[in-house]
């Protein structure tokens, strides 16, 4: 056929300029062999040799010219992945295919050694050239990833030497923001990368970890949200090259238990990083780094965040919500049950009511000491010392001085009642809540009540029994459907109206600064 191509068996080949391959060539799959990231590199090679050239597009009715592989790779829109946004470099990058990276850098490097006569380049046309280099380095993707740079999934993904590489030998910027206040050290913190978070703390200074992004979350906040198949690290990787990314083994969780994360948070705190609760260390939407472990269900960090820095769940985000509360949200029931049972704030308060550490106090513990206080503190034992020493003054006493004493006795006598009868009752319902109630707290937020309240199917008749027609009954039923009343005939389906209630319950409490609360949109 007059059509078929000079080399049958390259141009048999998919090329970025007929298909999509380009992008799946880049996708480097997860602990690639030599022999695999070999054929990957020697088919992009294949491919830059076949579009190194201008020509003429007969498909292009503009007359434009054909994209070499280069711009395919780094400026052409037709490179670009449309579901991320990220350019092909981005791939590499992600993937850690650094041979592919050096084979791309090389082309677009500058050529000093060239004179002007062979590549009939002046010194403006290097200038540019050179520019070209180092911005395509720090490339910027497009939405939904917007601005990150390959330098962001180099760092995301744990590829130790392909951050080394952008940022050593291509000038990478070691520490670029992306939309929201993105950072690559970030993104390492988020999925785990200790290798990679120290590299980045070295090479950009240690002041970096006290950053915030856009929405106020810093380092503390990120640690929380690492997803469950990143809590062990690099080092429990499925050995399998059929796997779409850095996983684990998806059916042993014996030792997934969120304590793989601990290294981490140990080195983030003793560069400085706190993990209280306080006003200062909560985001934009009011939450501590508790809430963002909560909401990712690392029970092992929770309880780090409790016996290593005393952090319990007393705090509650802009919408009302405890750390509970967030762990309700995510049905991360393990979490709940312990910020309960175990970092409630109110089993401290008992125990301090009675003088104990709760560490170490024992049930034994607990009441004997409840009968050493109640003895001292209970008001009949308490009044009838003071009655009887109150005897003993007024036999010593003038007449004359009784009637004003007796009532000045009187008053003291009622106040102090009154405070033994309030610290009698601290010291009982402490003792009470450590034994009885097991010392468990009821973290919840107050509006889920209301709201709950408006959730039951209601309907609103006409209380035509006392024939007033302002008088209006509010009913709950099992279904909301009166089968009397379907004609509507005194009966008003609420549906919508309840709706809008719902609604308007959530959204009054926050003003137009704040706007829907986020930590809501999951409930």
């Amino acid at each position: 056929m007059d059509d078929e191509p000079d080399e049958p068996d390259e141009e048999a080949m998919p090329t970025p300029l007929s298909s999509p391959a380009l992008l799946e060539l880049c996708d480097l799959p997860p602990l690639s062999s030599e022999d695999v990231r070999r054929t990957r590199l020697e088919t992009l090679r294949s491919w830059a040799r076949q579009h190194d050239y201008d020509v003429v597009d007969d498909d292009d009715e503009s007359g434009g010219r054909r994209p070499s592989l280069i711009e395919f790779l780094t400026v052409h829109s037709h490179g670009m992945d449309t579901k991320t946004g990220c350019m092909p470099l981005h791939w590499l990058a992600g993937t850690g295919f650094n041979e592919a990276i050096d084979f791309v850098m090389s082309l677009l490097r500058p050529r000093h050694d060239d004179d002007d006569d062979n590549n009939g380049d002046d010194d403006d046309e290097r200038k540019k050239k050179l520019f070209q280099f180092l911005s395509i380095i720090d490339q910027r993707a497009h939405k939904p990833s917007t601005d990150r740079t390959p330098l962001h999934y180099a760092a995301r993904n744990g590829h130790l030497s392909t951050c080394a590489l952008l940022i050593e030998k291509y000038g990478a910027l070691s520490h670029p923001i992306a939309v929201g206040g993105v950072t690559p050290l970030q993104l390492a913190v988020w999925q785990n990368r200790l290798d990679v978070v120290k590299y980045l703390v070295t090479i950009n200074g240690v002041h970096l970890v006290h950053e915030r992004n856009g929405y106020d979350c810093g380092l503390a906040h990120w640690i929380g949200l690492i997803p469950k198949k990143r809590w062990r690290g690099d080092h429990h990787q499925v050995n399998n090259s059929n796997n779409n990314s850095n996983d684990f083994h998806k059916d042993d969780d014996v030792d997934n238990d969120g304590s793989g994360v601990l290294p981490l948070a140990q080195y983030l705190h003793s560069l400085g990083i706190s993990y209280t609760s306080n006003p200062s260390n909560c985001n934009t939407q009011g939450h501590t780094p508790a809430h963002k472990a909560a909401w990712g269900g690392n029970l092992a960090l929770l309880q780090y965040y409790h016996t290593v820095h005393g952090v319990y769940d007393t705090a509650q985000d802009v919408a009302g919500n405890y750390c509970a509360d967030i762990a309700r949200m995510r049905k991360n029931i393990n979490c709940v049950a312990w910020l309960q049972e175990c970092a409630n704030g109110k089993r401290a308060e008992s125990y301090a009511v009675l003088g104990l550490d709760g560490n170490t106090a024992t049930e034994d513990d607990v009441r004997r000491r409840f009968i050493e206080l109640a003895k001292a503190s209970h008001p009949d034992s308490r009044g009838g010392r003071r009655r009887r020493s109150g005897e003993e003054h007024h036999q010593q006493q003038h007449p004359q001085d009784e009637e004003n004493d007796d009532a000045h006795d009187d008053d003291i006598q009622r106040e102090e009642m009154t405070e033994n009868d309030e610290e009698f009752v601290k010291i009982r319902a402490a003792y009470e809540h450590l034994t009885k109630d097991g010392g468990v707290g009821n973290q919840r937020n107050p509006k889920y009540d209301e709201v709950k309240l408006l959730e039951d199917r209601r309907r609103i008749t006409n209380n035509n029994d006392n024939n007033d027609d302002d008088l209006l009954i509010l009913s709950s039923s099992d279904d909301g459907i009166d089968d009397d009343n379907n004609n509507n005939n005194g009966v008003i389906d609420d549906d919508d109206d309840l709706f809008m209630a719902r609604l308007i319950a959530v959204i009054s409490d926050y003003d137009e600064n704040c706007g829907f609360p986020v930590a809501l949109i999951g409930e």
